[in-house]
């Protein structure tokens, strides 16, 4: 089941993902470098909170900076 991508307003004020969201668009490295195969991995079969010194979830300040986010890694943002 596809539940499209959407965008949602926090009450912390920032944006994140929701629905069928990619992996990259969900979390980060702290490190500052991309996701490696390990990451994606470990944080699909045991989730994210395992890897909470080194994986971060991803938030935009703007609804607009999220969906360049989106467009630029490829996806389509539902509205």
């Amino acid at each position: 089941m596809n539940l499209g991508l959407h965008i949602l307003h926090n009450p912390a004020g920032t944006y994140h993902f929701v629905g069928s969201v990619p992996i990259e668009l969900s979390f980060y490295r702290k490190d500052g470098e991309s996701l490696t195969p390990y990451d994606i991995e470990g944080i699909q079969q045991c989730g994210a909170g395992l890897f909470v010194k080194t994986i971060g979830r991803r938030t935009w300040k703007t609804q607009a900076e999220a969906k360049l986010a989106a467009e630029s890694a490829g996806y389509k943002v539902a509205s």
